[in-house]
C-alpha cells in the first residue's frame, strides 16, 4: 500500500465541482415539463377556487372533483413514469431543512386555502380567485425549483 497519496487542492474542487453537478441533474430529473407542471398549476388554482364556491353551488363542488381526480391522476401518472424509468423518489427529504421546507410550504398552501374559503363564505366571493391564483403560482414555483424537497442552485439552460 502507498500512504503517499495525497489529493490536491485542485482535485478536491474538481470532484467537489462533478459531484454538486451530479446531484443537480438527479434533481432536473424529478422535475416534470413545463408543460406538466403548467397543468398541474392550473388544476391546483382550479381546485383551490372551486372548493371555495363549492358550498353556492352544486356545480362548482362537480368543477371540484374533476379537478382534484384530473390532478391526481396527473401526480400519479409522473410518478410512474419516474419509477418506470428507474428514479425512486424519498417521501420525505432526507435533510431536515428541506423537511422543514415541505412542512412550512405544506401549511402555507393550507392557509391560503382556508383564507380563501373563509372571505368566500363572508360574502367576497373574489378571494376565492385571489386564493387559487396564489395556489398555482406557488404550485408553478415549487415544482419547478423544489421538485424534490431541495432547491435546484442554478439554472445553466432551459431544462
Amino acid at each position: 500500500m502507498n500512504k503517499d497519496n495525497k489529493v490536491g487542492v485542485g482535485s478536491a474542487e474538481a470532484l467537489l465541482a462533478m459531484s454538486a453537478e451530479g446531484k443537480r441533474f438527479a434533481l432536473l430529473k424529478f422535475r416534470p415539463p413545463v408543460w406538466l407542471n403548467g397543468l398541474i398549476s392550473v388544476l391546483a388554482a382550479l381546485a383551490t377556487a372551486a372548493s371555495a364556491q363549492a358550498s353556492h353551488s352544486s356545480m362548482w363542488t362537480f368543477v371540484t372533483f374533476v379537478s382534484v381526480g384530473t390532478l391526481i391522476v396527473l401526480v400519479m401518472s409522473w410518478s410512474f413514469y419516474l419509477k418506470g424509468v428507474g428514479i425512486k423518489a424519498k417521501s420525505m427529504a432526507s435533510k431536515s431543512q428541506a423537511g422543514v421546507r415541505n412542512i412550512a410550504l405544506a401549511f402555507t398552501s393550507a392557509f391560503i386555502v382556508l383564507l380563501g374559503h373563509y372571505f368566500t363564505e363572508q360574502g367576497d366571493w373574489h378571494f376565492a380567485y385571489a386564493a387559487g391564483i396564489m395556489i398555482g403560482l406557488l404550485s408553478f414555483v415549487v415544482l419547478y425549483k423544489l421538485p424534490t424537497g431541495e432547491w435546484i442552485s442554478q439554472d445553466k439552460a432551459n431544462d
